[in-house]
């Protein structure tokens, strides 16, 4: 079994209004950051059924949108710091199972069984980080489940897909 914290997140964008260039802007952080825990679907109140989240319902952000503001005023940089978020975790269950049959004294036959990510549960992507006061409606949402190289690690596949291997071998 396999636990994961997510990969530290920078909250990006914004007007340039230093103009200095190529440089990673960061709004202003205005309020405490809430991880509000960014469902992909929620509970419909009317239908009581589960449906996917729209991009502009708060109750899919990941994280609470409303602590970050436009920069204004004089040129400056936003005071919101560089990773100061973390994304979703990860979870992997994984296990084996094998067995030897004797053929003769001396050989044998083993059969076996790996499984990866048992409990098929899904780990999340990263949420959306680039502010912009222009299309801020997926800003805090996490849209897609993880894919990519950076959702792989020593302990295999961390995007939740359930797999199986099945192996034999002659043992002499």
């Amino acid at each position: 079994m396999s636990r994961y914290s997510g990969v530290p997140l920078t909250v990006t964008g914004g007007t340039d209004n230093t103009h200095a260039g190529g440089a990673a802007l960061t709004p202003d952080l205005v309020g405490p950051i809430i991880i509000t825990g960014g469902n992909v679907q929620h509970r419909d109140p009317a239908t009581g059924k589960f449906v996917n989240c729209a991009f502009n319902d708060p109750t899919c952000h990941y994280f609470s949108v409303s602590s970050f503001a436009q920069v204004t005023g004089t040129p400056r940089y936003g005071t919101a710091g560089r990773n100061i978020l973390r994304g979703p975790g990860f979870f992997d269950l994984d296990t084996g199972l094998l067995r030897n049959f004797p053929i003769t004294e001396r050989v044998k036959f083993q059969f076996r069984v790996d499984a990866f990510a048992v409990t098929n549960t899904p780990n999340f992507g990263n949420p959306n980080t680039t502010f912009s006061t222009s299309n801020s409606s997926n800003f805090g949402v996490i849209t897609s489940t993880a894919s990519g190289p950076q959702f792989s690690s020593e302990a295999g596949n961390l995007t939740g897909q359930r797999t199986f291997w099945f192996g034999g071998k002659v043992i002499f």
